[in-house]
C-alpha cells in the first residue's frame, strides 16, 4: 500500500484553536490515562468518511524529555506512533467499531521524516482502511508539525482480551 504525501484532511477543513471534543471527553472512549494519556483534543472527525484529526502539545516535563536525548530532547518515535494509536482506538471506540480496548498489533511502512521538540503542536490524522467489527482496526496516520509532515505509517489495533 502507498501512503499519501497530502493531508488525509485538509488543514481548511478544522481549526487548531477549536476542540471539539476535550481530553475529559476522549476519556470516555479510550482508557489511557496520566502520562499515557497523550491526546490533548479531537480537531475533526467524520464517521462517514472514517477519518479524525486530534491534537498534541508536546511538553518541556513530559516523561522522556531529560533522558531522549539529553541536551537535545527527541520524541521517541514509539511515542509519537502511540499517539497516532490513541487517535485509532478513539475514533474506533467513537464510531462503535470495537467495543472494549484496542491494543497495538502491528506498525508497518512507518517513516519518519522530521523531528518532533518540546514546543511543538502536532496535528494527528487517521483515516481508516479496514476494520473487522469488534476484532481489528487498521489506519493510515499521518502527524504534522506546522503543517510540515513528520511521520506517517499505517497502524493495526486489535481488540485486547477483557481481564
Amino acid at each position: 500500500m502507498q501512503l499519501l504525501k497530502d493531508p488525509i484532511v485538509d488543514f481548511a477543513d478544522f481549526d487548531v484553536n477549536r476542540l471539539i471534543a476535550d481530553k475529559a471527553t476522549i476519556e470516555t472512549y479510550i482508557p489511557h490515562r496520566g502520562e499515557m494519556s497523550f491526546l490533548d483534543g479531537i480537531l475533526f472527525e467524520c464517521g462517514d468518511s472514517n477519518r479524525s484529526v486530534g491534537i498534541k502539545n508536546v511538553q518541556d516535563n513530559e516523561f522522556w524529555v531529560a533522558g531522549h536525548f539529553p541536551q537535545m530532547p527527541v520524541m521517541p518515535g514509539v511515542v509519537a506512533c502511540e499517539c497516532a494509536a490513541q487517535l485509532s482506538a478513539y475514533h474506533a471506540s467513537r464510531f462503535k467499531m470495537v467495543d472494549g480496548i484496542l491494543g497495538l498489533g502491528s506498525l508497518d511502512i512507518v517513516k519518519f521524516r522530521g523531528r518532533i521538540v518540546p514546543g511543538d503542536q502536532l496535528v494527528l490524522m487517521i483515516s481508516r482502511k479496514k476494520f473487522r467489527p469488534g476484532q481489528l482496526f487498521i489506519s493510515h496516520f499521518q502527524i504534522f508539525v506546522e503543517k510540515v509532515l513528520v511521520v506517517d505509517g499505517l497502524i493495526k489495533g486489535v481488540l485486547l482480551p477483557s481481564p
